[in-house]
């Protein structure tokens, strides 16, 4: 809702055709104004930021609505949370791993073992990818 000077309601159309002759007179491609509250959507989404949060800032009654319409930006989030996923592994493993020799063990590993080349978060994202990443 928003209200004129005079405190009264502004008509929504009203709006809509004060950013359409905004956007003409600039050099910015041709958009409307709801337009706006999808980029803004799309963005936090492809930022990482929770589907809950995003669909709360719209108002949609149910998340579940929020990931029918931004699902197409969700596909390549998968790769993104498996190496964060395998980083909180790895830091964990570090801080609590440590053997009498001040070895740290990997994911899979021994004290001292390096992972035979491959560290936990690629070890974890193959895992957890698979084909799909």
């Amino acid at each position: 809702m928003f209200c004129n000077p005079t405190g009264r309601y502004l008509n929504p159309q009203s709006l809509t055709q004060l950013f359409d002759r905004i956007v003409r007179g600039s050099d910015l491609p041709r958009i409307r104004f709801h337009d706006l509250r999808h980029t803004h959507a799309s963005l936090l989404v492809a930022s990482g930021e929770s589907i809950k949060v995003v669909s709360e800032r719209l108002g949609h009654a149910h998340p579940t609505f929020t990931i029918h319409t931004y699902q197409h930006l969700l596909p390549g989030m998968s790769a993104a949370a498996a190496d964060r996923f395998a980083t909180m592994i790895a830091t964990a493993n570090r801080q609590t791993s440590t053997d009498t020799t001040g070895s740290i063990t990997t994911v899979g590993g021994q004290p001292g073992d390096s992972g035979a080349g491959s560290s936990p978060a690629q070890c974890l994202r193959s895992y957890l990818c698979s084909s799909s990443c």
